[in-house]
């Protein structure tokens, strides 16, 4: 099992959390998931909260590979969640387009664009809602995988999403207002 060290180290993560002492939760998060798997998923998600607190998103691949190699895209996706709740959208959407530029894994796109749209949601951004949900659309027809598609029928058929037939900003009808 893991090592007393690493638990003890683990514990003070939660205190320097509570202290708003990130950079030290940053530091000594690394350290714990890099020794081993004992305790490396809560180390991961103290890194990922504590970056997304203080790191800057063009750095995020690069700490993240270093840390834990082998769960990247997971690391980056949660970290965009994570900006996302500190209402830093811009940050979550470089770290998006970062994984949109870097991945192969259809399943994995399918993922993200559903995160672009619920940032363009969040945002109220009808232009960018309108270019998620094409972006999501065809990352199913990519995939041809039932999860993806089970995605995007649960994002685009929410009742509060209508879609023209033309993009916002390329001639389509806006409701008057």
């Amino acid at each position: 099992g893991p090592a007393p060290a690493d638990y003890a180290l683990l514990a003070r993560l939660h205190g320097l959390e509570l202290l708003d002492d990130f950079y030290t939760e940053l530091d000594e998060a690394e350290q714990i998931a890099r020794a081993g798997d004992g305790y490396r998923e809560p180390a991961t998600l103290h890194a990922v909260r504590a970056f997304a607190r203080i790191g800057d998103p063009s750095d995020a691949r690069a700490r993240f590979s270093a840390m834990d190699p082998a769960h990247v895209p997971t690391l980056l996706r949660r970290l965009s969640d994570a900006y996302r709740g500190l209402g830093k959208y811009d940050d979550a959407a470089i770290v998006l387009g970062d994984i949109l530029a870097t991945s192969s894994d259809n399943l994995e796109l399918c993922a993200v664009h559903e995160r672009l749209f619920q940032l363009a949601g969040e945002l109220d951004d009808r232009a960018a809602s309108l270019n998620a949900a094409r972006g999501l659309v065809a990352a199913v027809h990519r995939a041809n995988d039932p999860r993806c598609s089970a995605i995007a029928d649960e994002r685009l058929r929410a009742p509060a999403f209508a879609c023209p037939s033309r993009p916002v900003g390329q001639g389509a009808a806006r409701p008057p207002g």
